[in-house]
C-alpha cells in the first residue's frame, strides 16, 4: 500500500507522510521514479473528478432545460468538490478562532 492509506489521521492532516518526497525535492529536481511511491489515491485521480464533475454538470444542463434556472458552473464544481471546500473552512474556522477568539 501507498504511505498515504498507511499514514495516521495527524499525518494526514499534517502532509507529515509527504514530507519525505519535500526532502529530495529540496535537495535535487524531481523525476518520475521519484513519484512512484505516491500514487494518486482513487478520489484524486482526473478520471474519477471528471465522471463526477460530468455527472453534475448533467444536472445543471437538466435544471436549465426544464425552465428551473440557468446551469451554474460553479454550482457543478462545488457538487463535486463540496467536502474539500468544507474541510478548507474547517481549517480556517479553526485558524481565526485562534487567532482572533478569546482576547
Amino acid at each position: 500500500k501507498d504511505r498515504r492509506s498507511r499514514a495516521s489521521v495527524f499525518s494526514r492532516l499534517f502532509f507529515l507522510w509527504f514530507e519525505p518526497l519535500f526532502w529530495i525535492g529540496c535537495r535535487r529536481s524531481l523525476i518520475k521514479d521519484d513519484l512512484a511511491t505516491y500514487p494518486i489515491p482513487n478520489e484524486a485521480a482526473s478520471k474519477h473528478l471528471l465522471k463526477q464533475f460530468n455527472k453534475h454538470w448533467e444536472h445543471e444542463i437538466k435544471m436549465e432545460r426544464s425552465g428551473r434556472r440557468k446551469a451554474h458552473l460553479s454550482c457543478a464544481i462545488l457538487k463535486c468538490l463540496w467536502w474539500r471546500f468544507l474541510f478548507g473552512a474547517f481549517l480556517s474556522i479553526i485558524y481565526v478562532r485562534r487567532k482572533f477568539g478569546n482576547n
